[in-house]
């Protein structure tokens, strides 16, 4: 498998998520409460995480001897937290929030700290650079759009 496809199949579908629930998380309270100020409060709390946790989260790739292990974990970290917000209305919110906080704590490892692993996966650098800004254009584009797709034919949950 090439570099440029190893990496966007690895990167895309983690960034769509994280995308998505911006997008959903409100149309999900909107839904389940009919309040959309409680999906806005679940977005915040589930994105404020990572402007703390950014820098340890990189230094902690950097110093790691195998950092796929922290991508595989907060990727299955961020799908738990969707998985368990998507029963708001079941949950309690502030079970809901906390474990969107945890996932915000991780969502560095395959944001900003994959950016990083992009130039060890494809030559030159300069197509590295260009493959990972794809990858975030593609997420921040399709994830929203995959939502609004699939929230009248499932339902936000």
């Amino acid at each position: 498998m090439s570099g440029i496809w190893r990496y966007q199949s690895t990167s895309i579908p983690l960034r769509l998520a994280n995308a998505g629930a911006v997008v959903a998380l409100p149309l999900l309270a909107v839904e389940q409460l009919g309040d959309v100020a409680v999906g806005g409060f679940l977005v915040a709390v589930a994105l404020f995480p990572s402007v703390i946790a950014a820098p340890l989260v990189g230094a902690l790739l950097d110093r790691m001897r195998r950092p796929r292990l922290l991508l595989i974990i907060g990727g299955a970290i961020t799908a738990a937290a969707y998985l368990f917000a998507s029963q708001l209305g079941t949950l309690p919110i502030g079970v809901i929030a906390l474990i969107l906080a945890v996932a915000g704590f991780v969502t560095p490892a395959y944001m900003g700290g994959l950016s990083s692993f992009a130039p060890d996966n494809i030559e030159p650098v300069r197509k590295a650079y260009a493959q990972d800004a794809l990858s975030y254009t593609i997420a921040s584009v399709g994830g929203p759009a995959l939502a609004a797709l699939a929230i009248p034919l499932a339902g936000s949950a």
